[in-house]
């Protein structure tokens, strides 16, 4: 264990694996040597098979302690356990998303001669105790299902581990957990803890309890005097370690005395795709693999044994005969089924799919991503009041060094810690558009995908978004916009007594509809500097219709007086039945995008 500890390098990760380590009540100054003494100690308690304790302390993807906090982190968790004066070896470890700590500490104490025992047997709520004051004391953020907190210097049960503990609610073990990753089913503990327990707690009855639960595909069945086990399938799990109220002397006080499953009453098969855990891909067909391959190893395992058993038993001549036959007509093997992967993410990249394979890995990340295809190697540099970090492979962009991290930078991704900052999201889209070469994917709630593109439009970041909801979004918004303009310009016109000049180059409603239509330009990034074009007859128009009006602003006095009394003949309007002059606008209006008024003269 000490070796696993202090090895800098493991695969992939050397040189940031290892990120510090110490020691604790140990004589020798080198590693070997205190190796050498936590193996001399632990062989002292003969009595013991495993004297000594493995610890893993891990802090959120968003904490980077430094040593020094790691050093006193270590002194009041083992303090608190009561193990301050014991023997102890620890290393910091970044070779995942969260620093971790490991703690190997000799529970056996040399004065004594004795195994100290941590809170009674009850260790577990002794190391959560220890968290909550580690936590209050560094003021990190506290995981969202803690059980203890620290009001007034005291550690008391917080509010929901309170709540469930007077439900009778009982915590995942750690084996169910294993097999949910492993498989990508839930376990029996989760189902019967999301299924069978309000059927159990709702029943009126011992009859109406087992018609219910076989209709799920559950029984409840008693083992011994009092125990009682819930089956779902071929698989079982203890009442008591699903709810403490579910229990059959429990239940026996608002049912009566305990009455078994009527034998006519048949229980039903579950479907496989409801027990299946959100983002387990192909959790299924990895199952149905490894059920073939059990089974064919079981059919093997009965061959063998026959086998073996034929050929302790003597044999008279005619079965020698027929067994030499049979083995002759067999021209070829059977063929061996191969062993399937280990579990379902190794099942992943067993078929080539590593990006679901890395989706199934972080399905619990509850941050926000920003991802890319071909991330490029950006230099960290200060992104508005953000300062970056390195630490190991990854880089987190705080305010300062001290100050929360707000946004990391992984590589291949750019984890949003701090989802409700404004200048968090923008500065994170503004790393991502340099970083992934403009082609940015955003992953997270509805709620983040909804403020990280409103941001993006504000800032000007929007044609870096590739998502296609977003694609379409942007296009749609621009059409209306155009649209909008468009009509608001022509409308200001009207109102400027410019309808129905001569020279007055009109848009009709056709004209509208196939603006409308058009592709956007700014959907991939570029800008729409010019407005539509103009026939030649609009142009020479709109040019006389100038010089007649600068000859009206270079006018004497005298002249425009003269021109007042004796007006010219007005020239009559060219027909033109294929033009709607109700809804024209002038020729400088600019169709470019962004909130302008339409000019006339």
């Amino acid at each position: 264990m000490v070796d696993y500890l202090l090895r800098a390098g493991l695969g992939d990760s050397s040189g940031v694996r290892l990120l510090h380590s110490g020691y604790r009540n140990l004589l020798s100054d080198t590693k070997h040597a205190r190796r050498a003494e936590m193996m001399a100690l632990a062989n002292a308690a003969t009595r013991s098979p495993n004297p000594v304790d493995h610890w893993l302390l891990s802090w959120r993807e968003d904490e980077k302690p430094t040593s020094k906090q790691v050093d006193e982190t270590v002194e009041m968790f083992l303090g608190h356990l009561g193990l301050g004066g014991q023997p102890a070896i620890y290393a910091l470890h970044g070779d995942t998303n969260n620093v971790h700590c490991h703690i190997a500490v000799n529970r056996f104490d040399m004065l004594t001669r004795r195994m100290i025992e941590i809170n009674h047997g009850f260790n577990k709520e002794a190391a959560h105790q220890a968290v909550a004051k580690i936590v209050d004391h560094f003021g990190w953020q506290a995981e969202e299902k803690q059980r203890y907190t620290i009001t007034n210097g005291e550690i008391i049960l917080s509010k929901r581990a309170a709540k469930l503990k007077a439900l009778g609610h009982k915590p995942i073990c750690t084996g169910a957990t294993a097999a949910e990753w492993r498989t990508g089913f839930k376990s029996v503990q989760r189902i019967a803890q999301e299924e069978a327990v309000p059927i159990i707690l709702n029943a009126r009855s011992w009859p109406e309890l087992h018609e219910r639960l076989a209709a799920k595909g559950m029984t409840y069945e008693r083992v011994g005097t009092n125990g009682i086990k819930i089956g779902i399938g071929e698989e079982f799990v203890s009442a008591s370690r699903v709810n403490s109220r579910i229990t059959m002397i429990r239940r026996a006080k608002d049912l009566g005395d305990f009455v078994a499953r009527d034998p006519s009453v048949k229980v039903h098969a579950r479907s496989p795709e409801q027990d299946v855990l959100p983002h387990a891909k192909d959790a299924i067909e990895y199952r149905e693999l490894c059920d073939e391959y059990r089974a064919d190893r079981k059919r093997r395992k009965k061959l063998r044994e026959l086998e073996r058993l034929r050929k302790t038993r003597k044999q008279n001549a005619i079965e020698i005969a027929r067994a030499t036959l049979l083995q002759n007509s067999q021209a070829q093997p059977e063929p061996v089924i191969a062993k399937p992967p280990p579990n379902l993410e190794s099942y992943h990249y067993w078929k080539n799919d590593g990006e679901t394979a890395a989706n199934w890995c972080r399905r619990r990340n509850l941050f926000p991503t920003l991802t890319g295809q071909q991330p490029a190697d950006v230099e960290p540099r200060r992104i508005g009041e953000f300062v970056p970090f390195r630490s190991g492979n990854e880089v987190r962009y705080a305010r300062h060094a001290d100050a929360p991290t707000v946004f990391v930078d992984r590589g291949d991704r750019i984890d949003v810690i701090l989802a409700k900052e404004d200048e968090a999201i923008v500065a994170a889209l503004q790393l991502a558009a340099q970083k992934f070469r403009g082609r940015v994917s955003v992953t997270g709630s509805t709620e983040f995908r909804e403020r990280a593109f409103v941001l993006a439009q504000l800032n000007g970041l929007g044609a870096f978004l590739i998502d296609r909801d977003f694609v379409d979004r942007r296009a749609a918004e621009d059409r209306e916009r155009r649209l909008s303009d468009a009509t608001s310009k022509a409308n200001t016109s009207a109102m400027s007594g410019t309808v129905g000049q001569a020279g007055n180059p009109d848009i009709d409603i056709g004209t509208l509809t196939k603006l409308d239509s058009q592709p956007s330009k700014y959907v991939t990034g570029e800008r729409l500097l010019s407005h539509p074009p103009q026939n030649a007859h609009s142009d020479a128009a709109g040019a006389a219709e100038r010089n007649k009006q600068q000859k009206n602003y270079d006018r004497t006095d005298a002249e425009s007086e003269a021109v007042r009394r004796d007006p010219a003949p007005a020239a009559a309007p060219a027909e033109s039945p294929e033009r709607v002059p109700s809804r024209g606008f002038s020729k400088e209006t600019d169709l470019s995008l962004g909130s302008q008024t339409g000019r006339s003269r």
